[in-house]
């Protein structure tokens, strides 16, 4: 079947295309069928089913030095050819430039280059919104709609980054640099939104051509799009775990999130991973910069020569990760070597057991100036609060460890917590939780009160460790996180 301009114009007419409008066309010729004239069929077709009155855009996004008269756009035939024609003006940015042609071009397309932003507030994308446009995706889909990036600039998505790109100015003709802020990263799955915009009755579909096409309502799209990421910050990522994109962007909105508490997060080393590689990659994809040292590659950090110590630590630092503390899984551990280990690489505490505890290790962590902290395991918090008053020392405090308080059958939260001294002494709280009986359970389903615990520390703005150590037997790391993540979500 031969494609031709009147057929456009009949099937633009029906998908709702009037006289008039603004529509920003995102298209693929191919998908269109066989047309006639090709693609300047497509683009009178669009013009005079716009009438003069009407503004036809599209996108003419390029890279390397941008030239506002020579780049190229990399997003198909139709918005090339549209580029080149006369009397089409193109907005001067060096990554997200539109063409517009007709009545509000000069108006859309205006300053582009003074927003600090390719998509967000006062570029084209958002002003189309702004007067009421529309968005045709004409044999493309959703994955294809620039402006949805422009949802994730309005909404600050946490995983958006700040990049320099180049342009060469035609007042002076010299290679000259701007800093965009919210530019768009790597995988999306924008598809995802289709569903979510037929169902809010913003969107029409049918077919133009032989070409499945949207035509979408621009400021209805902002307002249901907006409305989603600011239910789940992660609405335009997808959920395939094999997907390092968007498993990074995942995490990048976590790391956000916790920026706005008070409180930091962190985990045990060998609960997250074996060596160093995959106990760094395990952290970071729950957005965890903050890490406990006790076992790597299988052997207890205290066994670790300085040398060993300084590599790891320096392969932390080097990807943005602070150590806590050290530790170890006996309770017979070479404490003085952990402190001075400590010392050496910077790590501020060690934390070792109650009953490990005495008075050599704290003259030795006062020495050394690191501090100690002391985590419960058979004991009941009266002995735990009678200790630590005893030791008076302002470097030694209280590692909270729920779970073991449940498995002496205290309730951490209505009876620890709400009503013993021993909180004042707590500097750092492990997200463990397990039943009276001593078996361990995700947080949230054993009897650690675990949830209660998070809330009323959140509450007094505490803002020391929260610290994930998972049974390895029992649970990943991964599942764990999620149960805590989950806990979180329901504040």
């Amino acid at each position: 079947m031969i494609v031709t301009k009147q057929i456009l114009m009949r099937d633009l007419k029906r998908l709702g295309v009037k006289a008039g409008d603004a529509v920003l066309a995102h298209s693929a010729l191919s998908a269109i069928g066989q047309v006639r004239g090709g693609a300047n069929t497509v683009i009178d077709a669009l013009l005079e089913s716009l009438g003069p009155k009407g503004t036809l855009l599209m996108p003419a996004l390029s890279g390397n030095v941008f030239d506002i008269k020579k780049s190229p756009t990399w997003v198909g035939l139709i918005p090339e050819v549209f580029r080149r024609r006369k009397g089409v003006l193109r907005s001067f940015h060096p990554t997200h430039s539109v063409t517009a042609f007709g009545a509000r071009a000069t108006e859309l397309i205006a300053d582009h280059l003074k927003c600090p932003t390719p998509c967000g507030e006062g570029t084209p994308y958002v002003k189309l919104m702004d007067i009421g446009g529309k968005i045709l995706l004409l044999g493309v889909d959703q994955d294809r709609s620039t402006s949805l990036h422009s949802l994730e600039s309005l909404a600050r998505a946490p995983y958006l980054s700040t990049i320099t790109r180049q342009y060469r100015d035609p007042a002076d003709g010299k290679t000259k640099s701007v800093t965009l802020r919210d530019y768009p990263g790597p995988h999306r799955d924008f598809i995802q939104l289709d569903r979510l915009f037929r169902e809010a009755g913003i969107m029409k579909i049918g077919k133009v051509g032989q070409a499945v096409s949207r035509l979408i309502d621009a400021a209805g799209m902002r307002e249901v799009g907006l409305r989603a990421l600011r239910e789940n910050p992660a609405a335009c990522l997808c959920g395939n775990p094999n997907c390092a994109d968007c498993v990074g962007q995942r995490a990048a909105i976590k790391r956000h999130r916790l920026s706005q508490e008070d409180f930091q997060l962190s985990a045990v080393s060998d609960c997250a991973g074996h060596g160093i590689e995959e106990i760094i990659a395990t952290i970071e994809h729950e957005g965890i910069q903050h890490l406990e040292l006790r076992k790597v590659n299988g052997r207890e950090f205290a066994a670790f020569t300085d040398q060993e110590a300084r590599a790891i630590a320096a392969r932390l630092r080097a990807r943005g990760i602070r150590v806590t503390a050290l530790t170890a899984t006996l309770p017979n551990a070479d404490w003085n070597r952990l402190i001075d280990l400590a010392a050496l690489i910077r790590a501020p505490a060690v934390v070792l057991p109650f009953d490990a505890c005495n008075p050599e290790f704290i003259r030795r962590a006062r020495r050394r100036r690191v501090q100690l902290r002391l985590e419960n395991f058979r004991e009941n918090s009266a002995a735990c609060a009678e200790q630590l008053k005893a030791i008076g020392q302002k470097q030694v405090s209280c590692a909270f460890n729920a779970a073991h308080f449940a498995a002496v059958a205290q309730h951490p939260f209505l009876g620890i917590y709400m009503k013993s001294p021993l909180k004042r002494f707590v500097t750092q709280f492990y997200v463990n939780d397990g039943t009276f009986a001593g078996e361990p359970t995700l947080p949230g389903q054993g009897n650690a009160e675990i949830k209660e615990l998070i809330s009323i520390l959140r509450c007094a703005s505490f803002n020391g460790l929260m610290t994930l150590k998972p049974a390895r037997t029992l649970h990943s790391f991964a599942t764990h996180a999620e149960a805590f993540w989950k806990l979180l979500d329901t504040m």
